[in-house]
């Protein structure tokens, strides 16, 4: 059952089967989850995704050193 782990899951640069096998979904739960989160934080891909999420640890990891 989907849990606290979800949007990791969904979001991780992992094959859908995969990421719906540890949440117990199917695989197009998966994809229309991945395209939600896609289209809040307008991105296109994952590696779009992942950039995003570099991007914002080194501005909190900035802020922390100011």
């Amino acid at each position: 059952m989907p849990g606290t782990n979800s949007w990791h899951a969904c979001c991780w640069p992992a094959t859908t089967k995969s990421a719906a096998r540890e949440l117990d979904i199917s695989d197009g739960t998966v994809k229309v989850h991945r395209q939600n989160i896609y289209h809040r934080l307008d991105v296109f891909s994952q590696s779009q995704l992942f950039r995003l999420f570099l991007d914002h640890v080194a501005l909190v990891s900035r802020q922390q050193m100011s």
